[in-house]
Formats: structure tokens, C-alpha cells, sequence
């Protein structure tokens, strides 16, 4: 009964860590290039945030729906703050120009 219990005691943990780091979102790094929503591996139709970790480089961001069609541009100075990113659907383009790193959580 003891080793049920144990068992039972460990899978919940993992379950729970693996369900809070899922829930407090992953930050990911990305350079310049393009990228589309698949390849950013980030989660469809949720809004995400966008920010340049440069200390002396500024970031341009460009967001491309399904039909070309120009959905955000933004212009993030060196250590900006967190700018909110219309969701990402099926079929969306992100485009960064940048020397610099973005991340996007």
C-alpha cells in the first residue's frame, strides 16, 4: 500500500510541474529572420508578448496574416517593454529585422 501511494505521490508531482510549466508559458529567443507560426512552436490562437532583449540594438517585428495582409509592426527599441501580439493562426508570417535577440513568450 505504501509503494501505491509512493507511486501515485510521484506521478501527481510530475503531472502538476508539467502542467504549471505549461500554464506559465515558455519564453523562446528568436534573430532575424522569418518565421512562420509553426516554426515560432507556439501556441495557436492565444496572445503572446513580444520583446527586444538588446542592450543597444533596435528590433523591427512585422506580423503577416494567411493573406498577406499586415497585421502588426512594431518597432522595439533596445530593452523594451513587452508589446502584446495578435494571435498567431494557421497560415501567419512573423518577420523580425533585427542584429539583435527577440523573445517571444
Amino acid at each position: 500500500m505504501k509503494k501505491l501511494a509512493a507511486i501515485f505521490s510521484v506521478f501527481l508531482l510530475i503531472s502538476l510541474s508539467l502542467f504549471w510549466i505549461r500554464a506559465t508559458g515558455e519564453t523562446r529567443t528568436f534573430k532575424e529572420g522569418f518565421y512562420t507560426e509553426k516554426d515560432l512552436n507556439l501556441a495557436p490562437n492565444i496572445t503572446h508578448t513580444v520583446q527586444n532583449i538588446s542592450e543597444t540594438e533596435t528590433a523591427f517585428v512585422f506580423v503577416f496574416d494567411s493573406n498577406q495582409i499586415t497585421r502588426l509592426f512594431i518597432k522595439l527599441r533596445p530593452k523594451s517593454e513587452k508589446f502584446i501580439l495578435p494571435p498567431l493562426a494557421a497560415g501567419y508570417e512573423v518577420v523580425i529585422v533585427t542584429n539583435a535577440e527577440v523573445e517571444i513568450t
